[in-house]
């Protein structure tokens, strides 16, 4: 399993405890959904601006968002 991490967003800087709780979190959802652990995983970080233009480009909607997936 690897966790690709980018963050782009500077309100939280994201420490090592943050990254070990995310590979953990990504490991357990692997393990509950019966899923091998030969996968890749991106999580970007953003703040709203950028996350408001990524849903507009990609999803048509002009507004913040929580997550895209």
């Amino acid at each position: 399993m690897e966790v690709l991490i980018n963050n782009r967003q500077e309100i939280k800087k994201i420490s090592n405890e943050d990254i070990e709780f995310i590979e953990k979190a990504v490991e357990i959802c692997l393990i509950e959904e019966n899923h091998s652990s030969n996968v890749e995983v991106s999580l970007s970080f953003v703040d709203n601006n950028e996350i408001k233009h990524l849903n507009k480009q990609y999803r048509n909607k002009d507004y913040p968002t929580d997550v895209l997936s």
